[in-house]
């Protein structure tokens, strides 16, 4: 509110300003011309004019009615020669509006006095339209300004829009009568005008930088002010830089000037103080800034301080300027001068390009929505930019051809007049876009006001011409036909033929209205360009958002939110046309949204509460479901239609072909979305499998993993405790995917953490319980078993967590189950202890660790490999090495199972030596 009420006041201050500057013009009236200046007798010719001489009138205005020309050299003014300053200012100060003033004028050495009365400028047609043009912006950027903050007045951009709007209209607002301020168009003095910089600082230190602060955090933050936040510091420091070096010039320029032009010698003393105040605190700056820079880095140390940067820049340019005026250096002190001067105005007037340059690489950045919401505001900037640019460079290419070609302004400036008020209408395009980008309702899409505003409103009208036209004529000619003559009966014949006409002038509105709201793209290209994007997206949440955009810019409806599928809950996870606040926010559970069986519209179906008050807080008009395999894996919530009418069943059959489109992508993108977790579940695993076989005389070891395509969470180890001692283990974490192989990888964190000479297996296996049953959840649960062997003792201890028991087979192909131990690692059997077994170990026994791929392995008719016929089998093979063992089960397995592998092939040999 305190801002409102601020800048109303300035709009109003200004406003009533412009209207005192109005009336005094009124009051003190013009001639409507300037002329070169005397400054000395002999003065180098400008644009082939030299002192005294008309350089241009105002169309329409006292002079150029009178006849006055450019080239025509002043000679006097009311008696009083142009050379004779102070008799000058005295009779501007006396000439009021309707006095005649005598001009005498040489023209081809033909001396002529011109006799002019003065009046008022505002009477120009020109000033007239500046005015009301000016006038017409100004509030239309105050309106949509106050439009923008009152419905967003939190959002720091609508802040910033806020700002930059009324800056614009209050330079708006004063450019009309300070340009005439400018002109020097009275027509009896003229000289440098302090009144016209008035708007300057309006303009450059509040809409410029404004412009360019919302394109930097507009839609968000661009990555060099989220990394530097006092970029935006730097923005407004170098207007008020250029502000300052302008009050500073302007203020010794009046101060000379109300002093007298014998006094513009003095100028030098204060400049002299300024140059020596501003180097000494310049100085002092850099001082501060080089200790800043010890502790901070050059870098930050000047970038994180602009204004005292910029200050400490001046003083050392000044001070530089002192010294090479000093020892009168010219060239040097030119060159230094025209930098201070000229280096902050240069870099203000970039901003409007920055701005534009800001807004595309938001553009080029941004996602499928942001992108549609950024275009407008970097298309209406850089319309209004470039209209201005090219406005500017013909009208001031053809003023200095004119110049140097001596030739009379004359018509071209009625055009040029006419032409310069064609960039500040344009100018409404940058309020406007940026406030239909801050909105981002769809309700505002710039195509449908385009359509309402301008094409709506041209056939509308044509429609309602032609019905006068109908009516009208086809009244008339039955009047004359009938040859009726009384009143009332002609006022009733017009309105029968007019009440013929409704049926048409309906049929004619409605082939309008339905013309203007038919799809941007046919709905078969729709559809195409869907299928497109089906077979090349990767990102599940990135195709949601091209999906919504594609569907609301072929339905032309006002919104689209796609719920999809999280676990027990559909969750708002893409939109078009509603805040991003919505994101996340809305969802609504599985089981209720199951209700959505068909295309439906919400408010006419009961629907559980969780689903309706999902539905009506994104206003859905329609609900679609995405369906894959019978699964419910999406739904599509639909606002009205633009043209306010219902979805017909052409609409309702695209959109389910568009549906089973989505889930047929739906199950590609998550379907490899399992394989990559798949890939990386299977690296994990791989990288937790021991590097090398540890060396332990009088034993062969060996072990392998063959992974299934789904990835499970086998798991076994090769541990070198001693000399003499090794340990041995196979585990199963149940479970597949990413979440088996993080366990895995917690037991085995858990295995070598535990594992010691000292460590009997039933110890290490309550110890790896312990930390594993805090990662268990959901009745899951991990089999494991764990053996050393020690070949000084000959002799193998054990304990079995839950696992497939291994098989020791005897070098006389008598085999041993290894079952002693106890259950799973599991929370529901975390108090019962665990047992270990011993076993002594003779020469040429062989000793196999395996997990349930390997017993489990099927044939066609679904039989299991199963653990006798493993046991059987290694009998058989007792006397193979470790790998060889390994290598004949797996072959024998997959000869079994036909080469199918359900599940993962995990082995670990012992084979025992003397």
């Amino acid at each position: 509110m305190l801002a409102v009420s601020l800048s109303a006041l300035l709009v109003v201050g200004m406003i009533s300003l412009t209207i005192a500057r109005a009336e005094r013009w009124r009051r003190i009236g013009s001639a409507g011309f300037t002329y070169m200046q005397v400054v000395r007798p002999k003065q180098p010719r400008v644009f082939g004019l030299g002192g005294g001489q008309i350089v241009m009138a105002t169309p329409a205005s006292p002079a150029d009615r009178a006849g006055l020309k450019r080239g025509d050299e002043l000679v006097s003014i009311n008696g009083v020669p142009i050379t004779d300053e102070a008799g000058l200012r005295r009779l501007d100060s006396s000439v009021k509006s309707g006095d005649r003033v005598v001009y005498r004028i040489r023209r081809r050495n033909e001396i002529r006095d011109v006799a002019i009365r003065f009046d008022s400028p505002m009477r120009n047609g020109y000033l007239l339209a500046t005015a009301v043009v000016n006038g017409f912006v100004a509030l239309a950027f105050i309106a949509i300004g106050l439009l923008v903050f009152s419905r967003r007045p939190g959002d720091r951009r609508a802040k910033v829009f806020y700002a930059m709007v009324t800056f614009g209209a209050v330079t708006l607002l004063s450019a009309t009568i300070f340009a005439l301020d400018a002109s020097n168009m009275r027509g009896i003095l003229t000289g440098p005008s302090s009144k016209a910089i008035v708007a300057l600082p309006v303009f450059v230190i509040g809409f410029l930088p404004l412009t360019l602060h919302l394109a930097l955090i507009f839609p968000h933050d661009r990555p060099i002010v989220r990394k530097h936040p006092y970029v935006i510091r730097w923005v407004y420091g170098m207007p008020l830089t250029a502000i300052f070096i302008s009050m500073v010039f302007v203020g010794l320029a009046i101060w000379a000037q109300t002093a007298g032009r014998s006094s513009l010698g003095r100028i030098d003393r204060p400049l002299d103080a300024i140059t020596i105040v501003v180097s000494i605190i310049g100085g002092a700056l850099i001082v501060r800034l080089a200790l800043l820079r010890r502790r901070e880095g050059s870098w930050r140390a000047i970038l994180s301080r602009p204004f005292q940067t910029i200050f400490a820049a001046i003083g050392f340019l000044l001070a530089l300027l002192w010294a090479c005026v000093s020892l009168k250096w010219k060239v040097p002190a030119f060159t230094i001068g025209i930098l201070a001067a000229v280096l902050p105005y240069l870099s203000v007037l970039s901003y409007p390009i920055l701005s534009c340059i800001a807004l595309y690489r938001s553009h080029r950045d941004a996602g499928l929505e942001e992108r549609r919401q950024v275009k407008w505001p970097l298309w209406g900037t850089l319309i209004a930019l470039i209209s201005k640019i090219v406005f500017s460079i013909a009208l001031y290419g053809t003023m200095f051809a004119i110049l140097f070609g001596e030739q009379d302004f004359g018509n071209w400036s009625r055009i040029a007049q006419i032409l310069q008020l064609i960039p500040t209408i344009l100018y409404l395009l940058i309020p406007i876009s940026f406030a239909v980008a801050i909105f981002k309702y769809r309700l505002m899409n710039i195509d449908v006001i385009i359509k309402k505003t301008v094409a709506y409103g041209i056939l509308s009208g044509l429609i309602i011409v032609i019905y006068l036209v109908l009516v009208g004529g086809l009244g008339t000619m039955l009047v004359h036909v009938a040859g009726v003559q009384n009143q009332t009966m002609v006022i009733a014949s017009t309105l029968v033929v007019a009440l013929l006409f409704v049926p048409l002038r309906n049929r004619l509105q409605h082939l309008v209205d339905r013309n203007l709201f038919r799809q941007k793209y046919d709905y078969p290209q729709a559809l195409r360009a869907l299928a497109a994007e089906t077979l090349t997206a990767t990102d599940l949440r990135s195709f949601f958002s091209f999906s919504a955009e594609l569907l609301q810019q072929a339905l032309q409806n006002r919104s689209v939110v796609v719920f999809e599928r999280r676990q027990e809950d559909l969750v708002s996870s893409a939109k078009i046309g509603l805040p991003d606040a919505i994101l996340g926010s809305v969802r609504m559970d599985a089981s209720a949204a199951e209700a959505i069986d068909r295309p439906l519209n919400p408010a006419r179906r009961h629907l559980p509460e969780s689903a309706a008050s999902a539905l009506r807080r994104v206003d859905a008009a329609l609900a679609v479901p995405v369906r894959s395999q019978h699964v419910l894996q999406a739904v599509l919530a639909f606002g009205s239609k633009l043209s306010d009418r219902e979805f017909d069943l052409e609409d309702l059959e695209f959109i389910s072909s568009a549906a089973d489109q989505i889930a047929v992508t739906v199950d590609r993108i998550r379907l490899r979305r399992d394989e990559e977790d798949f890939e990386q579940a299977r690296a994990m695993q791989q990288s937790l499998l021991p590097a090398a076989v540890p060396k332990i005389e009088g034993v062969d070891l060996f072990g392998t993993w063959k992974p299934a395509r789904a990835v499970g969470g086998d798991y076994y180890d090769l541990l070198r405790l001693s000399d003499t001692q090794l340990a041995v283990c196979i585990g199963d974490v149940a479970g597949k995917g990413m979440p088996a192989a993080l366990l895995m990888s917690a037991l085995q964190a858990a295995v070598r953490a535990s594992a010691a000479p000292d460590v009997s297996p039933a110890e290490l296996c309550e110890r790896v319980r312990r930390v594993i049953v805090q990662s268990l959840a959901g009745g899951r649960f991990v089999t494991f078993f764990y053996c050393t062997i020690d070949t000084a003792a000959r002799r193998i201890r054990y304990c079995d967590a839950g696992h497939n028991p291994p098989v020791l087979v005897r070098a006389d192909g008598r085999a041993v189950r290894l079952d002693r131990g106890g259950p799973a690692l599991s929370r529901l059997f975390s108090g019962t202890a665990f047992v270990g077994g011993e076993e002594p170990l003779l020469e040429g026994d062989r000793l196999v660790l395996f997990t349930d791929g390997v017993s489990e392995a099927r044939d066609a008719e679904g039989n299991d490999y199963g653990e006798d016929r493993l046991e059987a089998f290694i009998a058989a093979n007792r006397h193979s090495a470790a790998r060889e063992l390994i290598d004949r089960i797996i072959d024998s397995v997959s000869t079994f199972s036909g080469g199918r592998v359900d599940d993962d092939l995990t082995l670990v040999a012992v084979a025992v030596s003397s």
